[in-house]
């Protein structure tokens, strides 16, 4: 999804919305893309998008930029359209309960905005700027590039149909709309089980070997860093002869655990409330308060073992 520059409209009238879905066309033909749902808001909009071949980055590039230069032509405009960068989510293919709760996120937008689908606006099928729109239609009318009839097989376990595609739309217009159900899918980078994001982490942490970690931001880099610690807490763990499964019964201020929490400060970009949490050291207040111990002794044994573990990358 992306929102127009400083939230302003992107869709003055009729036309532009038909040169967005013409465009939209020509990068599916570019690019293989297949749409899954899409909707057009006045200054945002949404798309469920499949990537046959790793080519999302530069699709959207030509996409948003080619509308750019078509809609300020049509205006008479320059600049920015878009306020950056579009906002990109991976559902996890394994579990359709996702897809279908992404896929109904996109078509209710026009009813969380009053546009249709309440009692004093049109119908939801009577949108033309969503792919709710070809759901009361001919299958026939619905375009290549639009594979509508995934949502549908997958919402009624019917084959695709003007049948089906009702008992869908039917369905969709008596939802309440629930925000708490949408939260994880617009605040976060994945959407699907936690084995799936599991495997997208190792995946990302492979990937990270080789890329600038500068250029991975929010939670992917979280997440890397903190299998990066955790992959360290182990082999530190190790030298020192500690056994992570029992930290819950050694005291907060344990000098051990304190080593441990001087490591990870020292080589990892985990900040001192997960190392807190993850060495039962209870608040950072713990965690500075026993690092500095760990920096300021003058004990023989801990600064052979801060010295071991310097030799651990």
């Amino acid at each position: 999804m992306c929102r127009g520059n400083r939230r302003e409209t992107i869709f003055e009238d009729q036309k532009d919305c038909e040169l967005f879905i013409e465009t939209l066309a020509e990068v599916c033909a570019r690019t293989g893309w297949q749409v899954c749902a899409y909707v057009l808001m006045p200054n945002h909009y949404h798309m469920i998008v499949e990537t046959p071949e790793a080519n999302l980055v530069a699709g959207m590039k030509w996409f948003q930029g080619t509308y750019t230069k078509r809609h300020n032509y049509r205006h008479q405009q320059w600049g920015h359209l878009f306020q950056g960068r579009y906002k990109s989510v991976i559902i996890d293919p394994a579990d359709s309960g996702y897809f279908r709760t992404a896929c109904d996120y996109v078509h209710l937008n026009p009813v969380r905005a009053h546009l249709a689908g309440t009692d004093d606006t049109i119908a939801l099928g009577d949108y033309r700027w969503a792919s709710s729109w070809y759901l009361s239609r001919p299958v026939s009318e619905t375009p290549g590039w639009l594979a509508l009839g995934r949502i549908v097989e997958h919402s009624t376990h019917k084959m695709d149909s003007l049948q089906s595609r009702r008992l869908y739309l039917e369905s969709l217009e008596q939802r309440e709309v629930d925000e708490s159900a949408y939260r994880s899918l617009r605040r976060g980078w994945c959407f699907g089980s936690l084995e799936f994001k599991e495997g997208l982490r190792e995946g990302l942490c492979e990937l990270l070997g080789s890329v600038d970690r500068s250029s991975v931001v929010g939670e992917p880099r979280r997440m890397h860093d903190e299998a990066e610690a955790e992959r360290l807490l182990i082999d530190a763990a190790g030298m020192i002869g500690m056994d992570l499964t029992g930290l819950d019964q050694l005291k907060k201020g344990d000098l051990r655990k304190g080593l441990l929490a001087w490591f990870l400060s020292k080589n990892t970009s985990v900040g001192q409330k997960w190392i807190a949490k993850r060495l039962w050291m209870g608040d950072s207040s713990t965690v500075s308060r026993v690092i500095r111990q760990v920096e300021r002794t003058k004990d023989s044994e801990v600064l052979k073992w801060k010295k071991e573990l310097t030799s651990i990358s």
